[in-house]
């Protein structure tokens, strides 16, 4: 990427000018550059740790900082003593620009590249003037583990997606809702994560793999799916049990197509790339020759089928198995037929046969509404309900141990 000259003593030096190439990103925290910032003042370092090496003057802030870990300034710095406080904190990079300021890192970010005038860094450091400590957006830099790797600033990623998808652009996503403006609409409907993970290709694989052929990545670390006409047509029914409230929600303008520069959120899980932005979508769809999905309709028996079709005595509340190879069915008290219990069990061996399938149980002694049952794990296989909801319901109990065998009617019943 660049080769390395070394600093003479009196402070001068040569450089040999090459390019920084690079193909990836990182996440960066822009700094802006100035000439005074916070500082101490620490005695002059002129003895600095061993292997580094002088890489070349570099332009900082291009696209942004070249370096993201600025220390605090320094007063008396010195190329050494930059060096010794990065190398302290496990950097392999060591950066001077401004006299006082000392930059740290393990690759340089932001498309950062040499200055093509390699004698723009000639700011004297204030603790050893012998030495550059580069200047005005200059940085002098040094490395302890060869030349430094350059990563590009974040982009949209538009290749090496899975197959037959196509980055469709930044997407509006929260339209207020026509109904009430404080109901928001999301563009597509199913978050399937917020992580520290998210990458456009992992988004679209767990979409794909859900069967919807959009997905959208917002605020960088958030993934979407949903499918191409959510974004013509809203998916949001309202939750009141109100009959008088809204029951689904529409927006009140269609989700647009805006600038890719407004995308600008780098991605949780790759800052190569580009995720969204607040209340903005990275929006990718499947572009296959073929829909991602086909729905069938089957005919016929294929599409289902009653089986052991038989009238019925009552509209149950509670249906319960029992061990006896029979079902119960309670109905809520005083709802049923005339003069009916209310309890009734079904011999399913005697389906075909109505008479002989339902038996007639035991009157109910307390209200079922808004009871609760469950079988006991004991080997009779006992039913239990219990309680209500007011009035004599709330008198107690109700327990039945199954008796009786297919085609043959029990005697137990009392609830």
């Amino acid at each position: 990427m660049l080769s390395s000259t070394a600093t003479s003593s009196s402070g001068s030096k040569s450089a040999t000018s090459t390019s920084a190439a690079g193909s990836k990103s990182s996440t960066a925290t822009s700094v802006t550059s100035t000439g005074s910032k916070t500082s101490t003042s620490s005695p002059a370092q002129t003895t600095a740790p061993g292997g580094w090496v002088y890489q070349g003057c570099w332009v900082d802030g291009l696209n942004g900082r070249d370096l993201n870990y600025q220390q605090p300034d320094n007063q008396q710095n010195t190329v050494e003593a930059c060096q010794t406080t990065c190398a302290g904190l496990g950097y392999t990079i060591a950066g001077v620009e401004y006299g006082v300021q000392c930059f740290c890192d393990n690759f340089l970010y932001n498309g950062a590249a040499l200055a093509t005038d390699q004698t723009t860094c000639n700011e004297p450091c204030p603790g050893n003037a012998a030495e550059m400590c580069g200047a005005g957006n200059r940085l002098s830099l040094y490395s302890s583990n060869g030349t430094p790797k350059v990563y590009q600033p974040p982009a949209i990623q538009t290749t090496g997606l899975p197959a037959n998808w196509v980055y469709k652009g930044c997407l509006q996503d929260n339209i207020p809702s026509a109904q009430d403006p404080n109901e928001i609409v999301s563009t597509f409907p199913y978050m399937v994560w917020n992580n520290a993970s998210n990458t456009p290709v992992a988004c679209i694989t767990q979409c794909q793999a859900f069967g919807y052929n959009a997905a959208g990545l917002e605020y960088g670390s958030e993934c979407f799916c949903g499918d191409v006409e959510n974004i013509q047509v809203a998916s949001q029914p309202g939750t009141s049990t109100d009959p008088d409230a809204t029951q689904f929600y529409t927006r009140s303008a269609i989700p647009q197509i805006v600038a890719d520069s407004q995308c600008n959120s780098v991605c949780s899980g790759n800052g190569s790339y580009l995720c969204g932005s607040g209340n903005l979508m990275s929006y990718y769809a499947w572009n296959g020759p073929a829909p991602l999905y086909n729905f069938n309709f089957p005919t016929g028996t294929a599409a289902g089928q009653y089986s052991l079709l038989i009238g019925g005595v009552v509209v149950p509340l509670m249906t319960t198995q029992g061990v006896n190879g029979k079902a119960q069915f309670i109905e809520k008290y005083g709802s049923g037929e005339p003069n009916g219990t209310g309890a009734y069990e079904l011999d399913l061996s005697e389906i075909n046969n109505w008479s002989l399938a339902w038996r007639t149980m035991s009157g109910l002694d307390t209200d079922v509404f808004c009871s609760a049952g469950l079988t006991l794990p004991d080997k009779a296989g006992r039913i239990i309900t219990v309680g209500g909801w007011a009035g004599q319901s709330n008198f107690g109990v109700r327990m039945y141990t199954p008796d009786g065998s297919a085609g043959v009617f029990g005697t137990n019943g009392k609830y």
